[in-house]
């Protein structure tokens, strides 16, 4: 019995979500975006109601946060270490060729943080997995299973960098890629406890499409034009506009990064999703305590129950068992009175016979005396 309610219990405990995935289409700035993420965050953050606080007079009040990150292991510090200092020396990191993971401990403080430390895995996936995994022009190289679907059990949030001057150019790659990231949101959403996944869509390079999603009137208005299948399949999003870094054209078709400047509208994004997400655990976690409850509300009406029933057979037991005795003892009687009725006309019968035969001799001896006595009367 104890078995099978721990077993219960276990059903109804929440999955560990402790994955943000990082998506989004080639050169679009995911390794970059997130080597200067982690390492800004190396340093507490104030925040003022999700925003960054510019140090005067935001030091205390409602809505006051800090937010950093640690380095869970050494190979993800060595990683990011290696990213900013080729940054620093005017270098962009090589392309991602393969999903790389880091692994950080986030520690957020706050008014109803739940959860002040918890440790999230960024997934870097490179720009071709998306396409390959969802653009119908281009052949599956990877599946959607290690893409998406594999990974959706463990998905907390999802980071969509979308490079503005790509999706304003309408090539043939941008409208595959789009394709790409309607279907991966679709697919995403389709899920189990897909739709309570929070997205940041980020236009990555601010520092080069500032000026064009300017024009269009704004980050909102531009994502309304440009990116209108996207926000249609993504339901429910936050938008951001960032730079992570600064770069300057130093040759045709070449810009060289700069990291002089420090970044803008990172942080703010990776709050949302980390305050999303504790809001939602606690939320899932109050419905697995309340389902739990009510397992165990059931079990012990199960077992009182059971113990009804089972006292309830024990006093029809003891009713029905001296019915069955009286049924038995009366119908050993009656066997009893018949063989014991049997018996006495058995022997009853000889012993009437003996008398019988007794008594004529007696008689047939008088009958003959008498003569006897009469002849010799004189």
């Amino acid at each position: 019995m104890m078995d099978s309610r721990q077993q219960a219990n276990e059903s109804l405990a929440p999955i560990a979500r402790d994955t943000i995935l990082v998506l989004g289409g080639p050169s679009a700035g995911k390794t970059v975006w997130i080597a200067r993420l982690l390492d800004a965050l190396r340093t507490p953050t104030t925040l003022m109601n999700g925003r960054i606080s510019d140090g005067e007079g935001w030091s205390s009040g409602v809505g006051n946060s800090t937010l950093h990150c640690e380095f869970a292991d050494a190979i993800t510090k060595r990683r990011n270490e290696s990213i900013n200092e080729a940054l620093a020396g005017r270098q962009w990191p090589t392309p991602t060729q393969d999903p790389v993971e880091h692994v950080m401990d986030f520690v957020m403080t706050g008014e109803g943080v739940k959860t002040p430390r918890r440790r999230i895995t960024l997934v870097d996936l490179p720009g071709s997995a998306l396409l390959a995994a969802f653009a119908p022009s281009n052949p599956s190289t990877l599946t959607i299973g290690w893409t998406v679907g594999n990974q959706l059990a463990r998905t907390a949030a999802v980071v969509l960098l979308v490079d503005p001057t790509q999706v304003v150019e309408r090539t043939r790659e941008s409208i595959d890629l789009t394709n790409a990231t309607v279907a991966m949101l679709e697919h995403l959403r389709a899920s189990p406890e897909g739709r309570s996944i929070p997205l940041a869509i980020i236009l990555s390079k601010g520092d080069r499409g500032y000026k064009t999603i300017m024009r269009e009137g704004g980050v909102r208005l531009f994502a309304e034009r440009h990116l209108r299948s996207i926000l249609d399949a993504a339901d429910s999003a936050r938008l951001y506009i960032s730079s992570a870094t600064r770069s300057r054209l130093v040759a045709p078709g070449y810009r060289e990064p700069s990291t002089r400047r420090p970044v803008e509208n990172l942080i703010e994004p990776m709050y949302f999703l980390l305050g999303t997400i504790d809001r939602i655990d606690t939320i899932r976690q109050r419905a697995a305590m309340v389902m739990q409850a009510d397992a165990r509300r059931r079990g012990a009406g199960e077992t009182a129950g059971l113990a009804a029933a089972e006292r309830s057979n024990a006093r029809a037991r003891k009713v029905e068992i001296p019915a069955y005795a009286w049924v038995i003892f009366s119908a050993g009687m009656l066997l009893f009175l018949l063989v014991s009725g049997r018996a006495a006309i058995r022997a009853g019968a000889p012993s009437n016979a003996a008398t019988t035969s007794s008594a004529t001799p007696a008689a047939a001896d008088q009958s003959t005396n008498q003569p006897a006595r009469s002849e010799r009367t004189p």
